[in-house]
């Protein structure tokens, strides 16, 4: 449960950027990788795979492709494919070296031919134990699903955030869903560590069915936190707050970043349809 990236020059991990076929996408989560690179004094791996079970997949005959301008389809070429993907991320490796030269980071990026998940993994355990993985997706109800697969895969990551391509960098406050003792300090720690890049405040929106369990938690949560003025405590009791009504929550604080754990009542697996239809900021998932 360590939320964790090695500092640049240890060779034991780094911020992975898993770009995918969209730019703006990509952009998006690389503002937010280079950002987390800052706060961690990590490097960046640009990770660009040619997905091969598409590529597979063009080979055949019954292989179409749909426009998104006009709905026009087409028939896919495999070579064709090869050769756009080879173009998209040439360009998308020559921006993502521009871009952390300008904000002073590290930066290296391989492109491999490989299933997503699986070159998460071989990336990660080459790269060392302590690496964060930055995905150019939404955390919608398949996209819940995936990040599962990641955490319980990609043994090397301590964590992985989710950036939706309308996310933006704001000065918001970062939100810290909090629903047990155990990760506290832990998801804390790594909101301090992004707050300290742009001063942002720390609000511990602390989660739990009951009144008994939650003002406990409450007890623990301020003698964690302390005399830092930056951090606020709020409390939410899920015995009469649905799901939603938390995403609403979390929505209406215009959050620079959300910190929550996978599978609990925030980030459910199955679907956070209501988290994401509000949230306008990176997600980061922890185990």
């Amino acid at each position: 449960m360590i939320v964790h990236v090695a500092e640049a020059g240890e060779a034991r991990g780094r911020v992975v950027l898993h770009c995918g076929y969209s730019p703006a996408a990509n952009d998006a989560a690389l503002k937010v990788a280079l950002h987390i690179a800052k706060a961690y004094r990590s490097e960046l791996e640009g990770l660009l795979v040619e997905n091969r079970q598409i590529l597979a997949l063009a080979g055949h005959t019954f292989a179409h492709e749909i426009a998104l301008a006009d709905g026009a389809v087409h028939g896919l070429d495999a070579g064709d494919l090869q050769r756009q993907h080879r173009a998209l991320y040439e360009a998308e490796r020559r921006h993502i070296t521009k871009a952390a030269t300008v904000a002073g980071v590290e930066a290296r990026v391989q492109t491999v031919r490989d299933d997503d998940i699986a070159a998460l993994v071989r990336c990660c355990a080459a790269l060392g134990p302590w690496n964060v993985v930055v995905l150019p997706e939404p955390m919608d109800g398949s996209g819940s699903e995936k990040i599962g697969r990641i955490l319980d895969a990609v043994q090397d990551a301590t964590g992985v955030v989710t950036v939706p391509r309308r996310a933006r960098l704001s000065k918001g406050p970062i939100v810290v869903t909090v629903e047990d003792e155990d990760r506290m300090s832990t998801m804390l720690r790594t909101a301090e560590r992004l707050a300290a890049i742009t001063g942002a405040e720390i609000k511990l929106l602390l989660t739990t069915a009951g009144d008994d369990e939650l003002h406990w938690l409450e007890a623990q949560a301020r003698l964690l936190v302390a005399d830092n003025k930056r951090c606020s405590i709020m409390l939410n009791d899920t015995t009469s707050a649905p799901a939603s009504s938390i995403a609403g929550r979390v929505g209406a604080m215009s959050a620079s970043f959300l910190i929550a754990k996978h599978g609990g009542s925030v980030l459910p697996y199955e679907d956070c349809r209501s988290l994401t239809s509000v949230l306008r900021c990176p997600v980061f998932c922890i185990r």
